[in-house]
């Protein structure tokens, strides 16, 4: 077992600190986190906007029941495996921590073909089968349970009070500002606020709004294609965050939440978008 601070039996404490401001690439490996816990570890499979599709990769005393890549030499230091049967998706704000490249994209590629075609051989040695029958079902359920958990773990989550509104929904129904202020009964300030995603809605203003235009009440809200948003799921803030959820005493979703919507209000300028997001959240972590 391994914690965020604690590393793995074997690996230098130095190592596990790994890299937290690195992009996502194919092949790399990487340390999955939420709320300041460490859930696994995973390799990189593809990456896409808003998530990763990656292999789970465990230790190498894990018991092994199906077909799982032996991976000798690793960024860890220790041997590790490899688990391509298991390939899951999961939130870009789940990662935690980069510890470079565990296999090549050539590797995944043939591994991915063995698995579809089972025309050539891995690439990779196997290794040995440790359990079968009931253990070897026990356990496959298990891990089943705790990546399918760590998959459903997405942010943002469409909340009426913390998650904006779908600006292009709005504009695709031709509402316009003075459309929204006569819906919800209010000023042409808090009406742009809303229409800009620098305000977010109340429960009764969706509803509202939902009943008005004839709409899914899910349907008004941004999903997370906003800017704020999509720099907040970069694993470049992930310490960042989870030093203001600790500061603030809140989930590491919350915490984002917040971000989001105080880098909404915050004043626009030319500058670096990441800086300006940066320094939102030291902002916040001083105003307690």
């Amino acid at each position: 077992m391994f914690t965020i601070e604690t590393p793995p039996i074997g690996v230098d404490v130095d190592v596990w600190r790994g890299e937290s401001v690195a992009s996502p690439e194919a092949g790399d490996l990487w340390l999955i986190s939420a709320d300041g816990e460490a859930l696994g570890l995973a390799v990189l499979a593809s990456v896409h906007t808003t998530f990763a599709l990656c292999w789970p990769v465990t230790t190498a005393d894990t018991p092994v029941f199906e077909d799982v890549l032996e991976v000798a030499s690793t960024p860890l230091g220790v041997p590790l495996l490899a688990w391509p049967a298991r390939e899951t998706g999961i939130g870009l704000h789940m990662l935690h921590r980069k510890y470079r490249s565990l296999l090549t994209s050539r590797t995944m590629r043939i591994v991915e073909s063995v698995i579809d075609d089972g025309g050539t051989e891995y690439p990779l040695p196997l290794a040995p089968r440790t359990v079968e029958g009931e253990e070897a079902q026990a356990i496959s359920d298990e891990m089943v349970e705790r990546w399918e958990r760590i998959c459903l773990d997405t942010w943002p989550k469409l909340t009426a009070g913390t998650t904006p509104l779908n600006a292009d929904v709005l504009r695709a129904r031709s509402v316009q500002l003075g459309d929204l202020a006569g819906i919800l009964h209010i000023g042409t300030a808090l009406a742009v606020g809303l229409f800009r995603g620098e305000i977010a809605p109340t429960d009764q203003q969706v509803a509202a709004l939902a009943a008005a235009l004839r709409l899914e009440p899910d349907a008004l809200l941004n999903p997370g294609t906003d800017a704020g948003a999509l720099m907040l799921i970069e694993p470049l803030f992930k310490e960042p965050i989870l030093g203001l959820a600790k500061s603030w005493n809140v989930s590491e979703a919350l915490a984002r939440d917040i971000v989001r919507s105080e880098y909404g209000l915050a004043a626009r300028s030319d500058g670096n978008a990441h800086a300006r997001m940066q320094a939102t959240i030291d902002r916040l972590r001083t105003a307690r």
